[in-house]
Parts: C-alpha cells; structure tokens; sequence
C-alpha cells in the first residue's frame, strides 16, 4: 500500500461513569405532596448533587457525604455527542471515470469535524502529489459529495487518493487507480490484431514476479534469459521464467498501462537495434514502453492471454521465425510487402527485381499472367544479396529480371521457401516476402525493386 506519510491517527473520548453522587441532607419533614426525586443531575460542574429531605433527626445538619446511587433513583439522563477530537474519518471514494483526455474523481463525506479535503495523485516516480485542495462544505454534516477533474494526461495508468484533513492531521482513503482508453499511447480493442495476444503468466502485482509464456508454441514455451552469441540474450525453453513488471505507481499491473519487464538474470526489455534477429536489448534501467492489451484499459493484469505492444517499436512483440537468435518478431515484418505502386500509363518494360532480406536466405520467383490466365509459373531462383555491415546492393548475382508482355497484367511474388512452415508454393500467404502488380507495354519503364 502507498501511503505519503506514516503514523496511525486515533481519537478516544474516555467517558467516566458516576460511581456515586454527593447527597446534602437537611433536617425537617417533607412538604406535602413532595416525592423523593431531586432536581436534574448538573453536568456542567462535572458530579451530580442532589438536595433531598430526610428524616427527622436530632441534629440540625449533617455533614455532607458520599453515599453509593441506590437502583432507579434517579430519571434517565440524555447526554449530548461531545465533538470527536482528532483526524476525521476517511472520506468514501467513488469509482474513477476515465476518458481519454481526464480522468474524474468523485468523493463523500465520512466525518463532522474536517476543514478541507486533498487529492493525491501518484506521480512517474511513484511518490505522492498534492494536485488539489477544496474547502469542506459544512464541519458538522456529512454525506455530502465533491468532484475534481484531473486532465493531465502525462501518464497513461493514474492512481489517486483523499484525504479529509483538519489540524490534528488526515484520514487517507484508500487507494483507486484507472487508465485513460487513450489511443495516442497504445492501440485500443478494435485495433488489436488477431493472433497478437498470445502471450499469458506476467503478474498482476506492481513489482510482481511471473513467467512470460507464448500460447502458439507446442513446446519451450518459456520465454527465459541465456547468453546468446547472436541478438538479444532470450531463449526459448520448457523451464519455468521469472520476470518482473513494475508500474509506476499503484498496487496493480494494469491493462494500458506503461510498464517496464525485466527477465530474471538478465535486465529490462526494451526497443533496440540488432544486426542479426529482432531488435531487442536489454537494459540496466527500468524502461517503460510496454503495454499490456487485449482487455478493458484499467483491469488488473490477469491469466488471460494478452498482447505486448511496444511504443518505441509502435508494433507488436510476436513469437517469428528468426535464423539468428531468438525466435521473436515484429507483427507488422511478419506481414507480405505492400506492392509498389508502378507506372500505368507507359506500363513497365522491364522489371529487375534483387534479394536483401537479411536472413540470407534464396527466394523463388513466381509469375502469375491474369490476362493470359495461366496461373502461377516458377520463374527462377534470386540469390541474397545482403552483406553484414555493408547492407544489400544490386548486383549480377542476385538480380532477377522479366520482361512482360504488353497489354497483359503480372502478379509476381518471391516465395521465401526455406523458412520454417513454408515451402515452393505461391499460394501461402505468409511465405512471400513480396508482391508486385503491373501492366507489360513496350513502351514504358524499367522498374527496379528491391525485396526486403
């Protein structure tokens, strides 16, 4: 539990029960129709007295003296409230109401003798600020309810709490936290795309410690720390991970929020580039640029699978085939090259088109010719072209040229058939690394791509 200040406000009114009462006695009979009940106790001098007559005595007086409170001597007494010293009570928190601009924080009154009432609010760091103060609207009601509205929007997950303050100190109410459904930071439900939540274990305790698991993987599910000669230091294994997410405030991991993950061994998880597999590093700093989605902004991290999106990579983190290092990816590499778009009016002459993906992998040329209507033809293979260090240029090796027909619309496709799950087919989707569509003319451009 946060808490801005430590110490334990308490406040106890000590009532003290009369044990016995001071009766002067007088000489002398009783007046007729005189009953033996006195006057009202006087609690304003702090003891009761009463004046009653006695019996016949042979003494003028008695001296005064204490005598134990015989049964029902006296009418029931009804003693007022006397005002409660001391902090007042927490005041009632409302459900928090968040848009993606502010955030509305609603409260009631719990106690009858607060001055005026604080919001906090948790900052990056995690530390306690004042962002508002309001007077209270009567000391001695209760019930009564105030609103504020936070529009600061420098934080995704926000965390609040009030305290009714007087001189003698607050009363804090719990804590509430909540995150702004804002897609400036991270990409609401309807812009998650399927297949991305595939991942499920993190904990959903700020500073909690669970694994990181995929769910589209029959075996080495775990994604875990190992040195690794080539990219980021991950692996894939059957032993059990730990990695911690950590929130910058708040008891709880929660959907939309910016969080830092760390794996157990190694450092935090971040963006960063790499000559060989996914771009990932691992820091010795926290750094917060993961979002973890798929349910209601605001929810606390659960079992359900979820996705892992990135800010700085604006993608998100899926399980891919990789030739070196782990086997991670971007969502939006994973996806068929967008085809260029080409000359209409001339048409193309010639189109060259040469090798850089950087697996270092061959790629197989398919031609489909729509107007003939023949369907997919190999067409031959290009060789990479990709040098370490020196990226990829155009040369005789891995240069692919054809020559179209003029009039006839093309479809060509380069199939990478080595990578897992693929094979010399055209038709599957998922194994080209590029499409192109074009009419041939005799007359028009030669056009150069490269493929990456």
């Amino acid at each position: 539990m946060f808490r801005r200040k430590s110490g334990l406000y308490t406040a106890a009114v000590a009532v003290a029960a009369l044990a016995s009462v001071a009766i002067s006695i007088v000489g002398g009979a009783l007046p007729s129709g005189a009953s033996g009940a006195g006057p009202l106790p006087d609690l304003s001098a702090g003891r009761t007295t009463l004046a009653v007559v006695a019996r016949a005595s042979t003494r003028a007086t008695r001296l005064l003296k204490t005598v134990k409170r015989p049964p029902v001597s006296f009418p029931v007494v009804s003693i007022a409230p006397i005002f409660r010293a001391g902090p007042p009570d927490a005041p009632g928190l409302y459900p928090l109401q968040a848009a993606q601009y502010d955030v509305v924080v609603r409260w009631y009154d719990r106690s009858n003798n607060e001055n005026s009432f604080i919001v906090w609010r948790l900052d990056g760091q995690g530390n306690w600020q004042d962002v508002y103060q309001v007077p209270t609207y009567n000391e001695t009601g209760s019930g009564e309810g105030y609103s504020w509205t936070d529009t600061d929007t420098d934080q995704s997950g926000q965390c609040y709490m009030i305290a009714a303050a007087n001189a003698a100190g607050d009363g804090d109410s719990p804590v509430e936290c909540t995150v702004r459904p804002d897609p400036s930071q991270f990409p609401q439900a309807v812009s998650i795309p399927p297949g991305t939540p595939q991942w499920y274990g993190l904990s959903g305790y700020n500073d909690g410690t669970g694994p990181l698991q995929t769910g589209v993987r029959d075996y080495n599910t775990n994604l875990i720390w190992s040195h690794e000669t080539f990219g980021v230091d991950l692996a894939w294994t059957d032993n059990p991970s730990l990695w911690k997410v950590q929130a910058p405030g708040g008891p709880n991991a929660m959907f939309g929020e910016a969080v830092a993950l760390r794996v157990w061994g190694g450092g935090w998880l971040e963006y960063g580039h790499q000559t060989w597999g996914v771009d990932l590093k691992l820091s010795s700093t926290p750094v917060y640029q993961w979002y973890v989605l798929g349910e209601t902004p605001g929810n606390t991290v659960d079992s359900s699978e979820f996705a892992l999106w990135n800010s700085a990579a604006s993608d998100f983190l899926v399980e891919g085939h990789q030739t070196w290092g782990v086997g991670l990816n971007w969502y939006k590499k994973t996806l068929p090259s967008t085809p260029p778009t080409l000359p209409a009016a001339q048409g193309v002459r010639l189109l060259v088109e040469y090798n850089c993906i950087m697996e270092d992998r061959p790629l197989e040329m398919w031609v489909n010719d729509f107007t003939a209507r023949t369907g997919w033809s190999d067409e031959g293979t290009v060789q990479p072209g990709w040098v370490d260090g020196d990226g990829c240029g155009q040369t005789s090796d891995d240069t692919w040229t054809f020559a179209p027909i003029s009039g006839h619309s093309y479809e060509v496709r380069a199939v990478d058939f080595d990578a897992d799950g693929c094979s010399n087919d055209p038709t599957i989707s998922s194994c080209a690394r590029s499409d192109t569509s074009f009419v041939g003319g005799s007359n028009g451009n030669v056009v150069t791509i490269p493929i990456g």
